[in-house]
């Protein structure tokens, strides 16, 4: 998988009740911003933002495309939940990318072929979420330093369907060959060949999400 950046200007979300003092409740929220679609995009940080609270999944992993076996499912992507001091953050903006799943492997007569590595979803330089594998792999991990909400995605089921990220059970896609359904699932993998048409394809996994709350 592709290499994310480490969080080397961000708390842990465990030490959001030790910002000067306050407990993390006690915080006005100004707004929230989602982004669930891949690609890069500017997010613009509100005036009088003290804390940043983010939630980065990386993109799904593709499915195996189907040949002498059924396919298996590709990865979720992984999970990371961390707060970023505002005034670690030099200027008003940030750029954000969002992880695009990984396609599903082309079906064949063959061995199951693997899917493609979802894309890390990414705050910055400051955290980042990496994709999970193609088909068959396991669920997108990591590598951030110091951080105690980072959550390796699930992996591909030996079943076909797609892995499930944190964000709901139903994020991976299903057997045969169903794309990942959102925030990081993985795509499923596709249904073996029948000694006339070759296998099915595996499906594409979902794209990353980013979720910015700004207090």
């Amino acid at each position: 998988n592709a290499d994310v950046p480490n969080a080397d200007f961000a708390d842990s979300a465990g030490d959001a009740d030790t910002l000067d003092g306050s407990d993390a409740s006690e915080l006005q929220n100004k707004s929230t911003t989602s982004y669930t679609s891949s690609g890069s995009y500017t997010y613009n940080i509100p005036n009088g933002t003290d804390i940043l609270f983010v939630h980065l999944i990386g993109g799904g992993g593709g499915g195996q495309g189907g040949g002498e076996t059924k396919g298996g499912g590709g990865g979720a992507g992984g999970t990371v939940v961390g707060i970023v001091h505002a005034e670690r953050i030099s200027g008003s903006s940030v750029n954000v990318t969002v992880g695009s799943g990984g396609d599903g492997g082309p079906g064949s007569f063959n061995p199951p072929s693997n899917g493609e590595d979802g894309n890390p979803t990414t705050f910055s330089d400051l955290l980042g979420a990496e994709g999970g594998s193609g088909g068959g792999g396991g669920g997108g991990s990591t590598i951030e330093q110091g951080m105690t909400n980072v959550t390796k995605g699930n992996s591909g089921k030996a079943d076909g369907d797609g892995g499930n990220s944190t964000y709901g059970s139903d994020t991976g896609g299903t057997y045969p060959s169903g794309d990942g359904n959102y925030a990081g699932g993985g795509g499923a993998g596709g249904k073996p060949d029948d000694n006339v048409d070759p296998g099915g394809d595996g499906g594409t996994g979902a794209s990353g999400i980013a979720i910015i709350t700004a207090f």
